[in-house]
């Protein structure tokens, strides 16, 4: 008592504790071990007074921990190996504990009491601290008023008390310590737990307290794997607990889910290419029609070939992963059954060695016979546990194999596949090439060819241009701008907030000639200026309007042999150039993807529909209005 009472007082203060809620939470932790998971979420070891309960609660924590049953016997043996108690003094204290509880059904009770006497201790030396930096006069009001605040406050959040270090002192007195320790002979003592990696452990000194660590890697590398790994080697090699928490498995199947719909889409993109390529093959000269057709196919089936090899690439993940479990499981699987074969031998031995009443009415009192008595029930119920685990366990392995199968199908079927489109795509490479050269040989006339179309173009620009300015003149503007009434303004701005929105002039097709100044694809030298995109569509492909707005022209161009549409939405204008026939008349209000006609068809240039966007009299990147 004199010991007790020496502790509970400081420079005059009288501690607060409770010596009977301390041995009340040990004693229900003695007499019923399934208590710790409520008591942990209440007190840590420091909360106790005295040492010796810190101790033994230490211990408690740590057979809990290792999967192991508190028992008297095992916290006795570590005690006396801790010089904590000797083996008569032990024995007798642990029985004072078991006595102590008046019942365990209270043990929440009894440490919510240990942690207010804790959180009691520690504002009193707090607040002595703070008296202390108050009466020194070494700093100013302002931060110990922040610094008292900051400590009251980590009181209440339950968190260490230690107020802020100077950046200095920590290099100094933590960084450089630890350095020169890491650099000594000794430097295994000082490393922190392996990551299984020697090579790693070397660069990084092991993993260590407060250590945040990123891998990175492109997709499909073995990050995960990797890091699992580490997991691993720390929880089988330093004995330590980890949390592993991962959205990758959902994210990978979301992906994989993600790269079959896109590959479905771009099949169904090269089946079209192949039924444009179909028809433009029945026209036996040489064009560039074929050979825009092929290189979008081409395209496609790059495309394609990535989607596969992604796709290759998670099943992979997948399959490194099921691995990597089924490994674990059977670990695990090897490991209760050793530990299950032990424990029925062991059991054996018991009933052959003394009979099981005997063993427990031979007690020397009624607290050892109640403990005999709970060691023979846990024993069965962790038998018992043992065996639903090893099922459990089983039941994991014939999932996971199935589905290590499965994804080896399946891996198997993306490789089959890689390899038919890679011979595709060598063949169609080797057929753009052989276009190529052959147009190459008729490069004077496809010249000439090129020139009249520039100038043709030309010639249709400015009648454009021409009709544009007119429907602006004809609002009643003055410049350049369309003079717009409050209908026509909000259609105007409407057309504006769906851009990169605007639905296709046709329902398929590929641009095939992209806006701006470029050199042409064949004749690299030859400059090739387009207002707008050409769109290579089906043959009789229907043509509509992208928004609603009102027809402005409507009529037939002699000088390129069809027809012309221009429709205005509010300031803005879509010029559709190259038709066959028109269903629409001047005037007419048209909606968003009325049929408007049909594009026209050329044996040589296939079925081409030249899109043009006007703002008032600005040229516009069509390209960057209509959806992906």
């Amino acid at each position: 008592m004199d010991e007790i009472n020496a502790l509970s007082s400081f420079d005059g203060v009288k501690m607060p504790f409770s010596l009977e809620a301390e041995q009340a939470v040990l004693g229900s932790l003695l007499i019923d071990p399934g208590c710790m998971p409520q008591v942990l979420m209440l007190v840590k070891g420091e909360y106790f007074y005295l040492p010796q309960h810190q101790a033994i609660f230490g211990i408690m924590v740590n057979i809990d921990a290792m999967g192991g049953k508190i028992d008297p016997l095992l916290v006795l043996d570590q005690l006396k190996k801790d010089n904590v108690y000797d083996d008569a003094g032990g024995k007798t204290y642990l029985f004072q504990l078991a006595q102590a509880v008046p019942s365990t059904a209270n043990v929440e009770a009894y440490a919510r009491i240990v942690r207010e006497k804790f959180y009691m201790r520690t504002l009193i030396n707090v607040s002595r601290e703070i008296i202390d930096s108050a009466t020194t006069e070494e700093a100013e009001a302002d931060l110990l008023l922040d610094a008292a605040e900051q400590r009251i406050y980590d009181i209440r959040q339950g968190k260490n008390t230690v107020g802020p270090s100077r950046l200095s002192d920590v290099i100094v007195n933590e960084v450089y310590d630890r350095l020169y320790k890491l650099s000594s002979p000794d430097r295994e003592q000082y490393m922190g737990f392996t990551t299984g990696f020697s090579d790693l452990d070397r660069v990084i000194s092991g993993l260590n307290k407060s250590d945040l660590i990123i891998v990175g890697a492109r997709p499909a590398m073995g990050k995960t794997s990797f890091a699992l790994n580490i997991a691993r080697n720390v929880a089988l090699k330093a004995k330590k607990k980890v949390l592993f928490f991962s959205l990758e498995i959902n994210v990978s199947a979301q992906s994989i889910s993600d790269i079959k719909k896109q590959k479905a889409k771009t099949e169904k993109e090269i089946a079209y290419l192949n039924s444009l390529l179909k028809e433009a093959e029945k026209n036996k000269s040489v064009s560039t029609q074929k050979l825009n057709i092929l290189r979008q196919k081409i395209q496609q089936s790059k495309k394609l070939l990535s989607s596969l090899n992604q796709e290759v690439g998670l099943i992979q993940n997948n399959i490194s992963a099921n691995e990597q479990r089924i490994k674990e499981l059977e670990e695990n699987k090897k490991s209760m059954l050793d530990l299950y074969a032990k424990l029925v031998y062991g059991s054996w031995k018991k009933r052959n060695k003394t009979d099981k009443l005997m063993f427990i009415f031979s007690s020397a009192d009624f607290n050892q016979a109640y403990n005999r008595f709970k060691y023979f029930q846990q024993i069965q119920e962790y038998s018992k546990r043992q065996l639903h685990m090893i099922q459990a366990v089983n039941d994991s392995l014939d999932v996971k194999n199935k589905e290590l199968k499965d994804l080896f199908a399946q891996k198997n079927t993306a490789l089959n596949e890689i390899g038919v489109q890679s011979k595709e795509l060598e063949s169609e490479q080797l057929k753009e090439n052989q276009y190529i050269a052959q147009i190459q040989k008729k490069e004077k006339d496809f010249r000439k060819k090129l020139q009249a179309e520039m100038q043709k173009r030309q010639r249709l620009a400015k009648q454009l241009d021409k009709l544009i300015a007119n429907q602006i003149k004809k609002s009643g503007s003055t410049t350049s701008t369309y003079k717009l009434t409050p209908e026509e303004q909000l259609v105007s701005n409407d057309f504006a907030k769906n851009k990169g929105k605007l639905p296709w002039p046709v329902t398929e097709g590929f641009i095939s000639e992209k806006f701006g100044v470029f050199n042409h694809s064949i004749h690299k030298l030859v400059e090739v200026a387009s207002r707008g995109i050409g769109i290579t569509t089906s043959k009789n492909a229907e043509v509509r309007s992208v928004f609603q707005g009102v027809v402005s022209v409507a009529m037939y161009m002699n000088d390129i042999d069809s027809y012309v549409v221009i429709i205005r939405h509010g300031s803005y204008f879509t010029v559709y150039i190259n038709l066959q026939e028109v269903k629409v008349n001047q005037g007419d209000v048209v909606k968003t993807k009325q049929v408007i006609g049909k594009v026209a068809h050329d044996e040589e240039k296939g079925s081409v529909l030249n899109f043009e966007v006007f703002k008032d009299t600005e040229k516009l990147n069509p390209e960057l209005w209509l959806a992906k």
